[in-house]
């Protein structure tokens, strides 16, 4: 199990008091001091975060409007995960034992559920904006959107089955490295102990890297064609509207060339029928004045 190197426990830092790595964590190559700066520096952070997180998760509980908003549900699930991960940094490098195990889960738990959160806005996004069909049958991505509702006009889509993926997936990833044992000291935190060797590395590549990886992948790839369809949207209604105008300014000028020939041809007849009205008129007045005489 762990078996660190005597010379680490037994070196000093260089600061004040000669204080030992092995106090604080055998597996960091930094002194106590500059340790010490960047816990300070993970509080500090953590403090903004927690106040962020429940500002957002106040709003969303006190607002029915947003309670009811699938997309402000899914950013209330980010903020609760943002929120424990806010945490962990308050326990300030505790040392080997029950503190720093709690410090452990709580990193690993919280720290995978913010990054699973992210990627199920960003399939979210991609299931809703993704209107083509391709031949062969539904794909999985397509499957997993119809039981949860998202494209079904006929009902809501249920946020509550991303809550059971995304903590339950959280949990596991936290049991496996508690039940190998290799939660400890891992640098100004405690979380899985590089001291454990290929075990420990293995793990954390499993458990958290590689999975920071694919959804950092997957959102990059998902917001580069939730774009391009967002382009070819608007470049689709951007020509429509040409079409429209350009057919209205058509239609416009035509009637507009039609008017103006009935007004003139009107013109001429209205003329011709002042002039004969003016002619008969002129007429009566003459056989009048010549009945008066």
């Amino acid at each position: 199990m762990l078996t660190p190197n005597p010379s680490d426990l037994s070196r000093t830092d260089g600061v004040e008091g000669g204080e030992t790595m092995g106090a604080i964590g055998d597996s960091s190559t930094l002194t106590t001091a500059q340790l010490t700066t960047v816990a300070e520096i993970m509080v500090a952070g953590a403090f903004f975060s927690t106040l962020g997180s429940l500002v957002i998760i106040t709003v969303f509980l006190n607002s029915p409007e947003l309670r009811k908003s699938f997309a402000f549900q899914l950013v209330f699930g980010l903020a609760l995960a943002e929120l424990g991960n806010s945490f962990w940094p308050y326990f300030f490098m505790p040392r080997e034992g029950a503190a720093c195990e709690c410090q452990a889960v709580l990193l690993q738990f919280f720290s995978f559920a913010s990054i699973a959160w992210s990627g199920v806005i960003a399939w979210t996004l991609e299931m809703a904006t993704n209107t083509e069909r391709k031949p062969g049958g539904p794909s999985p991505s397509s499957l997993a959107a119809a039981v949860v509702g998202i494209g079904d006009p006929t009902r809501a889509p249920d946020v509550r089955k991303f809550h059971v993926a995304v903590w339950s997936t959280s949990f596991v990833l936290v049991l496996v490295p508690w039940a190998t044992g290799v939660y400890g000291p891992a640098g100004a935190w405690c979380w899985i102990d590089p001291r454990h060797g290929a075990e420990a590395h293995a793990l954390r590549l499993t458990c958290f890297y590689l999975p920071l990886w694919c959804v950092v992948g997957f959102q990059i790839r998902t917001y580069r064609r939730v774009y391009a369809r967002l382009r070819r949207v608007a470049s689709l209604a951007a020509a429509t509207a040409w079409s429209a105008f350009a057919m209205w300014s058509g239609c416009a000028w035509a009637l507009e060339r039609s008017g103006l020939a009935s007004i003139g041809r009107d013109d001429g007849r209205i003329g011709e029928t002042k002039g004969d009205v003016g002619t008969e008129t002129r007429a009566r007045r003459v056989n009048v004045g010549f009945d008066g005489v």
